[in-house]
């Protein structure tokens, strides 16, 4: 077995293609072999997926590596490390013999290299990803590279492993076969399974859930346009047909602003999501309100309260004349003790004592988020927003991404057959990037 002989494998596959499987049956392997075995993945969401699919605990690269803030102050990226430094390194490597990490293709340049540092001589490393997925906010996409050279210089023989077969689709599910015409840029094959249904007949008649995938037509803007729609899937197909809870929903949407942007999104769900207190009444901040029961998310690394960015949480109290809300985060994976603090609107956090509160900036209403911030996470449920409002972020890796976050339903609510068309014909956007990472590593082998 190839995991057990190598110190580098790269495991590359798209949605149903086993990946999970496969990681889960590698850790199982190394395990009974007396390795020592580290699990981690760039995002919270990402490391508790993995911690149940291994039964295991994992945590975020940034966890994982003992991040310590640039400073003092509790900042740093999702996937890079370009301010502050880490508490394990080249000359206090991990302790681990095994590092699997997974959704890899999140790495960039400074959070790989911090992490092949901190690897003990000896040690292996396990990358677990999808090439096709958006690359990395940072600089660099590492894991992309190293897939590509080895499919373009196949006589180097590098561990690199490509999954091919669609497990998923093969037992019924359409959403990887729409992922895959997506990622090809085949708009006949997309439209040939468009199963439109008009945003009108969502409260006449219940929607019967005979595909995992549903395209939903957007009512005029003068109508209420896609946030209403939006509204109206949610409350009629997704909650009352098929039973889904609010917190198996996820609605994307490319960008936050605009009518579909997240910012008008999370304002149009709350009512239909928040079942403890959606009412609209709660604690406001600029553009942002935050009510009892709404669903949040960290958008910054701060290690001292052991939350990381794009951890989620729900909102449990909210202190108006304080100006402070109370946030109880997910079991991210690893956690020995619940996770629940509190975030004041009171300006600069003030000292390092875990009693003093974070900064509300720090937080943002979830009930819709970008697609980029999705990465990294899986959701049962999907609902995602296309327009020609947000035409000039349509590329087909944003597309594809956003796809592939459904497990078992996927609904797209969109303005016109164009939009879609034209946004498979972009096969690249502003995510174009040259890191000569690949040239580096073939003239280092040549």
């Amino acid at each position: 077995m190839q995991a057990a002989t190598s110190d580098l494998l790269v495991i590359n596959g798209g949605p149903g293609s086993g990946k999970t499987f496969v990681l889960a049956a590698i850790y199982e392997f190394m395990r009974t072999l007396n390795r020592s075995v580290a699990l981690c993945a760039p995002t919270g969401r990402a490391a508790r997926r993995m911690a149940e699919s291994a039964r295991s605990k994992a945590s975020t690269i940034h966890r994982l590596l003992g991040f310590k803030p640039a400073g003092g102050d509790d900042e740093g990226g999702e996937e890079g490390a370009l301010e502050g430094g880490f508490e394990f390194t080249a000359d206090n490597p991990l302790p681990h013999d095994v590092l699997i990490v997974d959704e890899a293709s999140m790495l960039d340049a400074s959070l790989a290299h911090a992490l092949l540092s901190a690897i003990k001589p000896g040690s292996a490393l396990i990358l677990v990803g999808d090439v096709d997925q958006l690359p990395p906010v940072g600089a660099g996409q590492p894991f992309a590279d190293v897939v590509a050279l080895s499919g373009k210089r196949q006589d180097l023989q590098l561990p690199v492993s490509n999954l091919a077969e669609n497990f998923r689709q093969s037992a019924g599910s359409t959403i990887p076969a729409l992922a895959s015409a997506v990622n090809s840029g085949n708009f006949e094959l997309v439209q040939g399974g468009m199963n439109t249904v008009e945003a009108s007949a969502l409260g006449q008649q219940p929607q019967r859930a005979s595909s995992d995938v549903l395209w939903v037509k957007a009512a005029a803007e003068h109508e209420g346009g896609a946030p209403l729609t939006t509204r109206e899937v949610v409350r009629f197909y997704l909650r009352k047909s098929l039973g889904f809870s609010p917190q198996d929903i996820m609605v994307l949407s490319p960008m936050k602003i605009r009518q579909a942007g997240t910012v008008a999104l999370n304002d149009e769900l709350r009512g239909e999501l928040n079942d403890e207190g959606g009412n609209g009444i709660g604690y406001r901040r600029f553009q942002h309100t935050y009510c009892v029961g709404d669903r949040v998310i960290q958008l910054s690394n701060d290690p001292e309260r052991n939350v990381f960015n794009g951890d989620i949480g729900y909102v449990t109290n909210i202190d108006d004349s304080a100006k402070e809300v109370t946030v109880r985060f997910e079991d991210s994976g690893c956690d020995e003790v619940e996770r629940v603090h509190v975030y004041s609107d009171g300006g600069k956090r003030a000292g390092e004592d875990e009693a003093k509160p974070a900064k509300l900036e720090d937080l943002q209403p979830a009930w819709a988020m970008t697609i980029h911030k999705s990465q990294g996470s899986e959701f049962p449920c999907v609902l995602l927003v296309l327009l020609g409002d947000h035409r000039n972020m349509h590329v087909r890796k944003l597309l594809y991404t956003a796809i592939t976050r459904a497990k078992e339903k996927l609904v797209i609510v969109y303005d016109t057959e164009h939009t879609i068309k034209e946004s498979l014909k972009k096969s690249r956007g502003n995510e174009e990037r040259i890191s000569k990472l690949g040239e580096l590593m073939e003239a280092k082998v040549d």
